[in-house]
């Protein structure tokens, strides 16, 4: 069985998060990414890897055989995928499944079956014909929100220099619906054709407080209460998904929540942001259950109703405002405070001595917990106050 292999290698944007979390599981985790942080070094062996993503299958012949994972942003490369699967056994979701679910159309269709609060879509070269201009501009191929923009933000660009549009070409972008209400995200793990559902975080974008561009994502806050009817809700999308696409193992469905309904965003297929926060909650292996749900296992099923106060957690992701060379003073610093709240760090995503750091990239991670919910958003603003005196 693959869950008694321990060995496991672990490929994306940033695998961090997922590195400890197999560590923890007692896992030996190799990961490949794009910074090789110092705290993502402590969990295993890490390279950052660049070219990215060309480098990944050429630094993967390094690395033992082993199954693996990815996280997030290699969705947006299947053949990467493809490629690397065929010299190991992938712990998660191949190209065909890639193809229906990080279709937008296809993931309209597939909830208006079950649900009538699904945002209207449309092509570029339709965008004439929209009687409003509340619409969003996205990438087909994106993640963490880059490269989203508002329709009337896009007019108004087209309008001083008509040339722009030619990088709106409809094989790229997609035009969606934009909806009113708070972002959120579901957790699932696909086993057995159905979707066990671990909970819903809130979404930060665009956060003025941590310098984060408008739509970027910013970070989460949660495990949210749910009332009975978004709870069937969320797990009615969940299972229609898992079935309709035969998904395997952890993924996520962002969504905007409103009195109306659910309103499905995008499914991410694979290890979310947002992982960490249950983790955190619960104290349950995220990556222990994903492992038994790729091989059709049981999942452990959180028990929402025993949540201890301190179990309303929240993330925030600090970004640059300009450029930032990370000195060794500074890296020690970020690393022996992360150290000071045991058994869970207060930072993470520390970059390395040495490491440059461009405008509007991320700095660093960074974790609170409270008994009340409401008070996250305030101790966030707080804290990345707090967290930006260390970059001057």
């Amino acid at each position: 069985m693959l869950s008694n292999q321990k060995s496991i290698l672990i490929v994306g944007a940033s695998v961090r998060a997922a590195m400890q979390s197999a560590q923890r599981a007692g896992f030996s985790p190799y990961g490949m990414d794009l910074f090789a942080d110092q705290d993502t070094q402590a969990a295993g062996s890490v390279q950052a890897i660049s070219p990215y993503p060309e480098g990944i299958i050429s630094h993967s012949k390094k690395i033992p055989a082993s199954p693996w994972i990815y996280t997030g942003a290699l969705e947006n490369y299947p053949r990467t995928i493809a490629e690397l699967s065929r010299s190991r056994p992938l712990l998660g979701n191949g190209p065909k499944v890639l193809r229906k679910v990080r279709d937008p159309f296809w993931l309209a269709e597939t909830c208006r079956e079950i649900l009538p609060t699904v945002p209207q879509l449309a092509l570029w070269k339709d965008h004439q014909s929209l009687t409003d201009s509340d619409w969003l501009l996205k990438p087909f191929h994106s993640a963490a929100g880059r490269m989203v923009q508002s329709l009337q933000t896009v007019l108004e660009k087209k309008e001083r220099n008509p040339s722009i549009v030619k990088e709106f070409k409809e094989k790229k972008f997609y035009l969606q619906q934009r909806m009113k209400g708070e972002t959120q995200s579901a957790l699932y793990f696909a086993t057995q054709g159905k979707a066990v559902l671990w909970g819903v975080t809130q979404q930060l974008s665009g956060c003025k407080f941590l310098n984060a561009k408008e739509f970027h994502y910013a970070g989460s806050i949660g495990p949210l209460s749910l009332t009975k009817e978004q709870t069937q809700d969320w797990q009615a999308l969940g299972d229609h998904l898992v079935q309709k696409a035969n998904l395997k193992g952890v993924f996520g469905l962002d969504a905007v929540v409103n009195q109306e309904g659910i309103w499905p965003l995008e499914v991410n297929p694979r290890w979310t942001a947002s992982v960490e926060l249950y983790e955190r909650a619960y104290g349950i292996s995220a990556f222990l259950n994903h492992v038994h749900a790729v091989n059709d296992e049981s999942v452990t099923v959180p028990d929402f109703k025993n949540l201890t106060p301190s179990s309303y957690w929240a993330k925030g992701i600090l970004y640059a405002k300009q450029e930032i060379e990370i000195k060794e003073p500074l890296a020690a610093r970020l690393l022996k405070h992360s150290e000071t709240t045991p058994p869970w760090p207060c930072l993470a995503d520390l970059p390395t001595a040495g490491a440059i750091i461009p405008p509007g990239a991320p700095i660093l991670t960074f974790f609170i917990a409270c008994p009340v919910r409401e008070q996250l958003n305030q101790r966030l603003k707080k804290f990345a106050g707090i967290y930006h005196q260390f970059f001057k």
